[in-house]
């Protein structure tokens, strides 16, 4: 069981976009501007649920009794039940989201059903909150089928962004590794904004500690000369500096394979 202080740290670490983690956490801290809740701050004002009309608009009946947020629980791709779903209080909300009350086939991984319901569940909070304002604000014509068959593309659409990102890490990820112990491993870079070039020369040792770093700005705007450029700064650095060893690390491939080529002909 997840401590109050562990829900709020693991919202934070859930692979969302921040506007998803703001409304899980507005809802958890109690300041989501149902209309209860402004008429409870105010001390006056229309508490009825927006979409039913009939109910007062608390945090769990908009959510999960109204007939419409029901119809979207039910409707979206795992059918879920939300008129069976109590929460007592606000924060209840963030440990549904990051706690799923689900149970895990044993073929299935626990952190990636849990991650991939937790997306679900907030995508479907923030479908709902939108819909209400909608209604609320725009005088917006409810169309359930299409509410729901747009929630499902987002899901699937975040579900898929997620594996990808996943399968990047797992396959293509890169990192930078120290040099030998007396060796000084500087990196360079070059990059062009706005009609402006810059270059940059940063010089680690064996331990990764950052010994210094340069930077200034170019007149060429040429890529290719700028990423050169780079090299030929960073070896006329180390001179200066009296470098005994050094590796330069570009990015620049076709600079690098030039440089690393014993052919005359080279540019």
């Amino acid at each position: 069981m997840l401590t109050l202080e562990a829900n709020w740290k693991a919202l934070w670490k859930l692979k969302l976009h921040d506007r998803f983690k703001i409304l899980v956490w507005r809802i958890a801290s109690g300041v989501l501007p149902t209309k209860l809740n402004f008429a409870q701050k105010v001390g006056f004002g229309d508490t009825h649920c927006p979409f039913c009309l009939d109910e007062e608009e608390s945090l769990e009946h908009l959510f999960f009794k109204c007939h419409i947020s029901r119809a979207i629980w039910f409707g979206s791709m795992w059918a879920l039940r939300s008129d069976l779903i109590s929460l007592s209080t606000c924060k209840d909300f963030i440990k549904f989201v990051c706690e799923p009350p689900i149970s895990t086939p044993a073929s299935m991984g626990v952190n990636i059903l849990n991650t991939s319901t937790s997306i679900q569940f907030a995508l479907t909070l923030d479908c709902i909150w939108n819909l209400r304002n909608k209604v609320s604000y725009s005088d917006h014509k409810i169309n359930i089928l299409s509410t729901v068959k747009a929630l499902d593309i987002r899901i699937l659409e975040h579900l898929r962004a997620l594996e990808s990102v996943d399968a990047s890490l797992d396959h293509n990820l890169t990192c930078w590794t120290t040099p030998l112990d007396d060796v000084i491993k500087l990196n360079v870079d070059a990059t062009i904004v706005s009609n402006r070039a810059a270059i940059a020369v940063v010089a680690r040792n064996s331990k990764g500690i950052i010994l210094n770093a340069w930077v200034k700005e170019l007149m060429n705007l040429d890529s290719l000369v700028a990423e050169a450029s780079a090299i030929l700064w960073a070896m006329e650095l180390a001179t200066v500096e009296g470098f005994g060893k050094v590796t330069i690390e570009s990015d620049a491939k076709v600079c690098i394979d030039e440089l690393s080529s014993s052919e005359a002909s080279s540019n």
